[in-house]
């Protein structure tokens, strides 16, 4: 999450390393087919599972292919806020 330390450990490495491997093949048979457009690539999962570690490791890795990523952070995104999520769970 923004303003968090982040942890990264080698699980994230590697995994970033398969990602980016994976996201490189697809960009490049889509750069072919729609020259100019940008991409997005989604990670998600629990809480505290990693996903902010895994997408700096991931942006790293693809800055070194000459990709330009940008982060995106949607912990604090609510389609209901926080308080009426409370109350929904409290009712």
């Amino acid at each position: 999450m923004l303003g968090d330390v982040l942890l990264i450990s080698d699980k994230h490495i590697a995994a970033a390393a398969v990602i980016a491997e994976r996201v490189m093949t697809e960009f490049q048979t889509l750069l072919k087919e729609h020259s100019g457009h940008k991409y997005i690539v989604a990670i998600s999962g629990e809480s505290g599972s990693g996903k902010s570690e895994l997408s700096h490791s991931l942006a790293i890795r693809l800055k070194k292919e000459g990709v330009r990523p940008k982060i995106l952070h949607t912990d604090n995104y609510y389609r209901v806020p926080p308080s009426e999520r409370l109350a929904s769970r409290l009712a």
